[in-house]
């Protein structure tokens, strides 16, 4: 393996970039037999590429894409005859694969931050806003389990106010839910449910309204209450902009999206990083997640 690195490595140096120079990297990497080897080319464009930021960004938005190709290439050679073993190497090179695009993204982000983004055309303005935002969302998921949630006031739709630290003793379900979504829709009876078994042994559920698009206020807030009443949804109720900036805090895309905080303020659900944390919390899978930590 070492000896098809070098070789690559030497070819890259005698290019030279003479011409088209990422027509040339993507040839050089898509060469590469496994992800170590993109690891090691990876090293070897930055440095040639350092002096020159913006070629630089440019290789950083095409890497993830030539990788894939590569990480399909070493999936598809691995042994098929130990269906165990075979499980446990894809496994592998899925976190590298995973650990790589991490890398990228963050190495990336801050390029952006060092360029003058005047002197950059629209499409890498948009890849740096991109590199930026996941950049952040990374971190977001990184701390997510090594601190406390950040405390927030709300005052909700009845006008009580009230900040997230007061809860703290309890176990707090943050529910970011939009009226018009079908999946929040069928999310209301698993709700009452939590609310019916776990409420009597400590869980708060919070309720995170969250707008979409530009409705009319007073129409918006009427639905949402005589939803809420209607469906006798359990805890308590936030909307409007407040919604929205908790909404950013917790980098949620999605809706339904749930967080369950243990009482000290850690999130402990759902796993982040993990394919099934989008679901985790969701439908029956919230009364099973609240069964393993709420005893």
């Amino acid at each position: 393996m070492k000896k098809a690195v070098l070789i690559l490595v030497l070819t890259v140096f005698s290019l030279g970039f003479s011409h088209d120079w990422l027509t040339q990297i993507k040839g050089q990497i898509e060469q590469c037999q496994n992800l170590k080897q993109v690891d090691s080319l990876l090293q070897v464009f930055e440095q040639q590429l350092q002096k020159e930021p913006q070629k630089l960004l440019q290789f950083y938005t095409s890497l993830m894409s030539m990788a894939y190709k590569v990480r399909e290439r070493e999936i598809r050679t691995l042994p098929k005859d130990d269906q165990e073993k075979m499980i446990t190497l894809v496994k592998k090179i899925e976190q590298h694969y995973s650990r790589l695009g991490n890398m990228v993204t963050t190495r990336a982000a801050e390029l952006c931050k060092k360029i003058d983004k005047d002197s950059l055309d629209e499409e890498l303005r948009g890849f740096c806003k991109g590199f930026e935002f996941y950049e952040k969302l990374l971190r977001f998921q990184k701390e997510l389990r090594s601190k406390p949630r950040p405390d927030f006031s709300f005052v909700d739709v009845n006008g009580k106010k009230h900040r997230l630290y007061d809860f703290k003793g309890k176990y707090v379900l943050l529910h970011f839910w939009n009226l018009h979504s079908s999946p929040c829709i069928e999310e209301a009876p698993y709700l009452s449910q939590a609310q019916e078994k776990y409420g009597p042994k400590g869980l708060v559920i919070i309720n995170i309204h969250v707008t979409v698009g530009h409705p009319d206020e007073q129409w918006e807030q009427e639905a949402l209450l005589n939803f809420v009443q209607e469906t006798e949804m359990p805890g308590i109720q936030v909307a409007g902009k407040q919604a929205l900036q908790i909404k950013e805090q917790y980098f949620v895309r999605n809706f339904p999206t749930l967080f369950l905080l243990n009482p000290e303020g850690y999130v402990i659900k759902p796993e982040p990083g993990t394919r099934r944390s989008a679901s985790e919390l969701q439908g029956a899978n919230l009364l099973k997640a609240l069964a393993e930590v709420i005893k």
